[in-house]
């Protein structure tokens, strides 16, 4: 697999089928405590403004919080089912908050949606790089580093 090519539909499904089925067991409900608490308190914490986007944000937790926390957040996720769920619990698109449904992989869709290269002042990683196959973690590394802007940041909750 290439860093053109975009996840499989058979991939998105599965995952469709996680979150209908509730199998999805690191679901807390909330923004993960450690990140919420640092993004809050911690003096080397990223400040707004800036355009943040969460790979793999399934039900929006840590998206919906950035949000809160003055920056246009972007959510994106390839299973339709986690972002219906993301709008339900945090709202719809708006000017400060967005749903993307697309694979981090597909540059095409990607800059379709507005994330064009330089476009992000950060990226909340929580779950996505964990989740892809290990073989597209270049691919991630690749993908993150073309869309943040000159001094952009890269936060990582593992």
């Amino acid at each position: 697999m290439n860093s053109s090519e975009p996840v499989s539909l058979a991939a998105a499904s599965h995952w469709d089928q996680r979150y209908r089925q509730g199998t999805d067991s690191w679901e807390l409900g909330r923004p993960a405590p450690p990140l919420e608490r640092f993004l809050r308190t911690h003096s080397l914490a990223p400040h707004p403004p800036g355009q943040v986007l969460v790979p793999g944000c399934g039900r929006g937790h840590e998206v919906a919080l950035l949000e809160e926390l003055g920056f246009a957040a972007i959510g994106l996720d390839f299973s339709g089912e986690a972002l219906a769920e993301a709008r339900g619990l945090h709202g719809a698109d708006r000017a400060s908050l967005r749903w993307l449904q697309a694979d981090l992989f597909d540059r095409q869709a990607l800059e379709a949606a507005g994330l064009a290269p330089a476009s992000l002042s950060g990226i909340v990683e929580h779950t996505c790089f964990c989740a892809i196959d290990p073989a597209r973690r270049d691919d991630y590394i690749a993908t993150a580093c073309r869309l943040l802007a000159p001094g952009g940041w890269l936060l990582g909750l593992f």
